[in-house]
């Protein structure tokens, strides 16, 4: 129909999941490009100007109930134009707009100050690297850096002076995902050194 080779797909097969009427759809995108004109992150560091032309769009699961919607760009070029300092974290002091999803934190790098972890069996970190936050439902999560060092180490209720991360939407919920465990807590985890 529209003229393409089909290259790739998935087929999966979902028993009682989904309503009458309702369907899982995925898709996948293919292209050329020059390999000298080829951004692939390698070469992207924080402070990089980047002119990225796309759409916006705001998402979130249609399970979500009540779940801010991230605002997400499906981009269709990009363009590094300069180099710069990288962009200071913003402090937030409101843990509860964070967790509600506030537009004005989505995505951006955000600083919290003076948090104590909640004591989970012995530690601070819970189930799947979570650390739980004392006197909010902002959970700080470890899926940036998890695969490569491993869940943080922290004795129980650990204080912080602070923890840096970006606000995310992980899957129905807001949360801080900081990028690396031994520079965004402070103090670090207790496996860096």
């Amino acid at each position: 129909m529209a003229g393409c080779a089909l290259t790739g797909g998935e087929t999966a097969e979902h028993p009682n999941a989904f309503v009458p009427g309702e369907y899982d759809l995925a898709g996948f995108a293919v292209g050329v490009v020059e390999k000298s004109k080829a951004i692939d992150g390698t070469t992207i560091v924080p402070g990089d100007v980047l002119d990225i032309v796309g759409q916006t769009d705001a998402y979130a699961p249609s399970t979500c109930t009540g779940a801010a919607k991230q605002r997400q760009l499906k981009a269709c070029s990009v363009t590094k134009t300069g180099s710069g300092n990288p962009p200071a974290p913003v402090v937030v002091t409101d843990l509860n707009a964070l967790h509600n999803g506030d537009a004005k934190y989505q995505g951006l790098l955000v600083k919290i100050e003076n948090v104590t972890a909640e004591n989970f069996d012995g530690g601070a970190v819970g189930p799947y690297g979570v650390i739980e936050l004392e006197g909010t439902d902002l959970q700080i999560n470890d899926k940036f850096y998890y695969s490569e060092s491993g869940a943080p180490q922290f004795d129980p209720s650990q204080q912080f002076k602070h923890i840096i991360g970006i606000s995310h939407l992980d899957y129905c919920d807001w949360v801080l995902q900081p990028r690396d465990k031994c520079t965004d807590f402070d103090p670090a985890s207790k496996d860096c050194i």
